[in-house]
């Protein structure tokens, strides 16, 4: 029998995370950046209290089959005081999410290199989200794709 996906999409991630699960989402944020000319991208996760950048991820912008896509190039583990919590998860959802609030019909896409923690954030991020998939040797996401 095949196992049934939740609809949950990860545009939605704030409206279906439980209440101690939010405070978590005051505490830390991402500022997005793009820089048109080298077609890349970068996203920085800051600890709001001490204003401190404690991981990033940084991309290439290209346009694959009709869509903007923003494929992961490297991303900067977290700083080892916040491994282990669940921030590395969050730092894929805020991007993802920030991804898709500005370029709505783009497509996000990880490294077809995967590290072992990069493929334990996406496997959780497939668990949860109806529209983050497998794609061969990579994961995507689109706004809104149900499976």
């Amino acid at each position: 029998m095949a196992k049934r996906r939740s609809a949950t999409t990860i545009e939605n991630i704030e409206h279906n995370i439980c209440e101690a699960e939010m405070d978590i989402h005051k505490l830390f944020e991402v500022s997005f950046n793009i820089v048109p000319e080298e077609q890349t991208w970068k996203s920085n996760f800051r600890d709001i209290s001490t204003d401190k950048i404690i991981g990033s991820i940084e991309g290439n912008i290209s346009i694959e089959k009709g869509s903007k896509t923003f494929a992961i190039s490297t991303t900067e583990d977290l700083d080892d005081a916040y491994r282990g919590k669940g921030l590395g998860k969050l730092l894929y959802e805020l991007t993802i999410k920030k991804v898709l609030d500005i370029f709505p019909d783009a497509v996000f896409r990880s490294s077809s290199s995967l590290n072992n923690n990069s493929t334990g954030v996406w496997k959780s991020l497939e668990k949860q989200y109806s529209n983050v998939v497998e794609a061969g040797d990579h994961y995507e996401v689109r706004r809104g794709m149900i499976i």
